[in-house]
């Protein structure tokens, strides 16, 4: 899966340092993945970042997985909050159908798990290099 990264110490401090921000800021923060509990949860371990989220949903936990807008309607019934007052950070084409049929707002970063593709033309509501830009939109 993500066996090719460089190692959580030598990664950017950007996920940590806006975890922290949402944290600060008393957001309620789930972190989602259409993988499996047994296969993300050692990345999870791995870049020290699951302790800035209040719980995790992971694609075995809910009986669709995203494009389908359940994992996301999951997570807000779990934080209480309205799906219209939700956002959602993702990276790919999965992410944006699923947020927007799940009533989501959602920010995509321009990296990540897209196939090569353009994730600005699947229309998010903006678009980020970094996480750490994360903080100036919330």
């Amino acid at each position: 899966m993500y066996k090719n990264r460089t190692s959580p110490k030598t990664q950017s401090r950007g996920p940590e340092i806006s975890a922290q921000h949402c944290k600060d800021d008393h957001l309620t923060r789930v972190f989602h993945s259409a993988f499996s509990g047994h296969d993300i949860q050692p990345l999870l371990d791995d870049f020290e970042i699951v302790k800035y989220f209040e719980f995790t949903i992971c694609g075995d936990d809910t009986a669709r997985k995203k494009p389908d807008p359940l994992p996301l309607l999951t997570a807000a019934e779990q934080m209480r909050v309205s799906p219209g007052k939700a956002l959602m950070v993702g990276d790919s084409a999965s992410d944006v159908k699923a947020a927007r049929a799940a009533g989501f707002q959602i920010i995509c970063l321009s990296y990540g798990y897209n196939h090569g593709e353009d994730i600005r033309s699947y229309g998010p509501d903006a678009v980020i290099d970094s996480l750490i830009q994360l903080n100036t939109l919330i």
